[in-house]
């Protein structure tokens, strides 16, 4: 299936400008934008408002955030330098959507082994919310590093520098690895408030982006999505 690029165009100008607002106050202070919505399980005609159980929900529009800081992130992937092509952008933003759920909800589950104290919609939300931001955070800082490290004196000094080297020359390895730093720091204090953590459990928390930062390598190097030389 193919995105209708007037369809694209027309959703990301309806979303802009919420979703450059709520990516900068994401990066000063991250806490969630976008906070659950209080929902009644039964209809009111069965239940007093004292009675009525109450569900929490994610509200629509960090769908749209993230939504958005999918086809920016990967728009911006697509101008690095010697990138291969990677899948349709369709099923990028599904694929990509997924594995934020699967994330946050391994996420979730450790914050509870850890005894935090935070329910389930509140970690996804505030844990979607900020890989939304740093998806296009990291790929941003990637384009940059990469572009830069074209330059003929640039490459000359990295030659003397192998392993920053490699990085830049094969920017996926560099993304996840921006990708992890960043997540280590911002996902632990996202976090402390949600679950009550405190030093000790927001270390055991900043551990898990560099654990699963391997699992991402691993799976572009099995589905030859590295790029090219």
């Amino acid at each position: 299936m193919v995105m209708d690029p007037d369809k694209i165009l027309k959703f990301l100008t309806e979303n802009i400008a919420d979703f450059f607002e709520v990516m900068a106050r994401t990066l000063v202070r991250p806490v969630a934008h976008f906070r659950p919505i209080s929902a009644s399980v039964a209809p009111a005609s069965l239940a007093t408002e004292e009675d009525q159980p109450q569900s929490r929900w994610f509200d629509p529009k960090l769908f749209a955030f993230a939504g958005v800081s999918i086809i920016v992130g990967t728009l911006i992937n697509g101008l690095i330098p010697g990138r291969r092509q990677g899948p349709e952008l369709f099923a990028t933003v599904v694929v990509v959507l997924v594995v934020w759920f699967a994330y946050s909800t391994g996420v979730y589950f450790l914050c509870k082994v850890l005894r935090g104290k935070g329910t389930y919609a509140d970690t996804m939300a505030v844990s979607i919310q900020l890989l939304a931001t740093l998806f296009v955070v990291a790929s941003s800082l990637t384009l940059v590093l990469a572009t830069v490290a074209q330059l003929n004196f640039i490459k000359l000094f990295l030659e003397d520098v192998p392993f920053l080297g490699f990085l830049l020359e094969q920017p996926t390895f560099l993304f996840f690895g921006i990708d992890a730093i960043l997540l280590g720091v911002y996902l632990p204090l996202a976090l402390k408030h949600i679950h009550g953590f405190g030093w000790i459990r927001q270390l055991c928390v900043g551990v898990i982006p560099f654990i699963t930062m391997w699992g991402g390598v691993l799976f572009y190097i099995s589905h030859s999505l590295v790029f090219a030389e």
